[in-house]
């Protein structure tokens, strides 16, 4: 692997709350001054977490075992380069500085004597359904030695006329990876000049291009270059974007600079050779920080299901650049399923191995005929979606950030961790975006979790469809499968997305929770208390939440949480389900009227006011509800006096669906008290259903 070797720290922070009631904090380290290196988690190297009591002292050890898997040569996992499925810090990853990010590449380094240390090669087109990767003096163009090269005659009495009898295919470099490259360079040996090249055509392909990543094998919608005619008007592969195609050049020393553009392969063709030629060294250059790059751990095995709560980390997101931070978990030692068409046109379940040397064949006998067909043709590979997550969405960076004012141990920060819990086996990977000069970096992960509260907190809402966005009454059930291994619980949140107007009802096995118990209604979700769940004599016990509020985003989600009032950081999800036999919605998602207003009950509290400063009456609240789909939807407040003249801006960061209130001291831009009349305010939402406007008027008097 083509890596620089670790100096930094993650720490996976993990919080064990026992099902006894007891306490224990863990931590797994990885780095500089850890038990464990980025690398080892990347490499079925796995590692060992400390595990500390109450007040700090180490208590335990215990591992996270890494899954180990045979390499399998389809697309998603050929791209991870020679590591096993289970993953990959991808060749391309920066690890000296204390920090992870992508590598730089220097722009007095000739790429292409390092292509196999990112798993690339030097090739030629051609070969029937692939090609070959030729030994020998095509070798030479990419040693780093200019007294050896790859050296063609010609052939100068052809028995045919209008046929080119010299070599005229491709020489092809797979760099390995999508690299910024600016510049590219050939000569022959430097005892040898009258040997140069002057008809050739020299072209580059992304790593988006449909090539396949090696010769010789089959893929869907990939193809390894073609043979060119010997014609001597052949034309070259169109896949290959040509830079450069002359027969009249006069450089020994081939020179060509352009713009950094993303580039993975890189081609240079002789065109209708009318002499002995050579290339001593085919060079390759380019500047900047690769364009994307990953660093995915291996499947780590935490031995029994846990409940994962947070994850967050410490790092720099420079303007223009993006980092990715994502998780996957699962039951099961592997997250796919693998199946192979039967003669029935079904597909049957099959082993790892199986698929993949199906996969990897070029021709294999087809089960609905005498002929054959390729091999991926035959298999296929599926998330196993029964006992693993789909790779979670990107983790909100900001919300992920580590707040170096608060305590570690107190969890304040950090964002709600979004794949499947509980779970015994997690993977967790991070993309890397960056611009040409300025690059990410990330420089600690912590992810929290504990002993999962319940096997399984299964819930269901009902109705989940509304007719408008007025306040509807919901009943909130969720029904707990409960163990003698799991800690239990004593609350319930709710994620309503916007202000509960009234909570009606709580009730546990059908008996109302009394209200010395918590009923904590805050802007967003609700909480609620009630004795404690634990054991299996509780198990089955619904809790039924009934409650007002309106829904302004069409298939919001009320996600819930079940934790307990000891450790309230350690949070396990309610799973859509099957809650109850009343409802048959087995869902947690709420339908809204589609289209409509964007923007609604928009009011000025009070209709006046009188901003002289005697504390009495001296901002107006103005109220609007937004209702779209999506997360970051920007929407701007802005006054006028009655002339048009812009008097106060007020923007709002961007949000989702929900009650918005923006409080404006009747000042203006400068600061200043505005003179007593009459103000209109338009507050401006921008969706990609599209844009709205809607006004009102709010008066100042004195």
């Amino acid at each position: 692997m083509f890596l620089w070797r670790p100096s930094c720290l993650l720490s996976c922070a993990l919080l064990l709350a026992g099902g006894d009631g007891g306490w224990a904090r863990s931590e797994f380290q990885v780095g500089e001054g850890a038990e464990n290196s980025f690398i080892d988690v990347a490499s079925e190297g796995g590692g060992a977490y400390l595990v500390f009591g109450q007040d700090g002292q180490i208590i335990d050890r215990g591992s996270a075992m890494p899954v180990s898997y045979d390499r399998v040569a389809d697309v998603e996992i050929r791209d991870w380069g020679t590591i096993g499925e289970g993953a990959r810090a991808n060749g391309m990853m920066d690890l000296s500085e204390s920090s992870l990010r992508p590598v730089w590449i220097d722009p007095s380094a000739n790429l292409v004597e390092t292509v196999e240390e990112r798993g690339g090669f030097v090739a030629s087109s051609g070969g029937g359904v692939g090609g070959r990767i030729e030994q020998g003096v095509l070798q030479n163009i990419g040693d780093g030695d200019s007294t050896t090269a790859m050296v063609r005659a010609v052939d100068l009495s052809p028995t045919e006329t209008g046929v080119n009898h010299g070599w005229i295919k491709n020489a092809i470099v797979n760099l390995g990876w999508e690299l910024p490259i600016n510049r590219i360079r050939f000569f022959p040996r430097p005892s040898f000049e009258d040997n140069f090249l002057p008809w050739f055509e020299l072209g580059v392909a992304s790593g988006s291009a449909p090539i396949i990543d090696r010769p010789s094998i089959a893929r869907r919608g990939q193809r390894w270059f073609y043979e060119i005619s010997r014609g001597l008007t052949a034309k070259n592969d169109p896949i290959i974007d040509i830079i450069e195609s002359t027969t009249e050049n006069l450089d020994v020393v081939v020179d060509r600079r352009f713009p950094i553009r993303p580039v993975k392969w890189v081609t240079l063709r002789p065109i209708n050779p009318e002499r002995t030629w050579e290339v001593a060294e085919l060079q390759v250059f380019g500047e900047g920080y690769v364009r994307q790059t990953v660093y995915r751990t291996d499947i780590l095995d935490f031995g029994r299901p846990v409940a994962w709560s947070k994850i967050r980390w410490e790092g720099v997101e420079p303007e223009g650049t993006r980092v990715e931070v994502r998780t996957r978990t699962g039951n099961t030692k592997q997250p796919f399923r693998y199946s192979r068409k039967q003669r029935t046109g079904q597909f049957a379940v099959v082993d790892r191995r199986e698929y993949n040397d199906v996969f990897n064949a070029v021709t294999v006998a087809d089960p609905f005929s005498s002929g054959s067909t390729r091999g991926f043709e035959l298999v296929k590979k599926e998330v196993d979606t029964d006992n693993w997550s789909f790779w979670s969405p990107a983790y909100d960076f900001a919300a992920g950030l580590r707040d170096a004012t608060a305590p570690p141990s107190a969890w304040t920060d950090g964002a709600t961790f979004l794949s499947k819990s509980p779970a015994r086996y997690l993977q967790f990977e991070v993309l890397f975006f960056p611009t040409g000069e300025t690059a990410p970096r990330i420089e600690r992960i912590e992810l929290l979790f504990g002993d999962s509260v319940a096997d399984a907190v299964i819930g269901e809402i009902s109705p989940t469809v509304t007719a408008d966005f007025q306040p509807h009454t919901f009943t909130y059930v969720v029904r707990p499968i409960l163990r003698e291994e799991n800690s239990g619980f004593d609350r319930l949140e709710i994620a309503t997305a916007t202000r509960v107007e009234r909570l009606l009802s709580v009730k546990v096995d059908d008996a109302e929770v009394g209200e010395e118990f918590l009923r904590d209604i805050q802007e967003d979700r609700i909480v609620v208390g009630f004795d404690k769940l634990v054991g299996s004599e509780d198990t089955e016990k619904r809790i039924e939440v009934v409650f007002e509020v309106p829904v302004l985003r069409f298939g919001q989600k009320f996600t819930g949480f079940a934790f307990s009032s000891d450790d309230p950081d350690i949070r396990q999800q309610v799973e859509e389900g099957n809650a109850t036999l009343r409802f048959s919605t087995n869902s947690l998602s709420v339908k809204t009227p589609r289209g409509g207003e964007l923007i609604g009950e928009l009011k000025a509290v009070p209709a006046a006011f009188s901003p002289n400063g005697d504390g009495v009456n001296d901002q107006v609240l103005i109220q609007y509800q937004v209702r779209v789909l999506g997360n970051s939807v920007p929407h701007v407040l802005t006054l006028y006096d009655l002339t048009g003249r812009v008097v106060r801006r007020l923007e709002t960061a961007p949000g989702a669906a929900g009650v918005y209130e923006r409080e404006w001291n009747g000042r203006d831009e400068a600061g200043k008290r505005v003179p007593p009349g009459t103000y209109v305010y338009t507050v401006k939402v921008d969706a990609d259903l599209g844009k709205q406007l809607n006004t009102g008027i709010v008066s100042v008097v004195y």
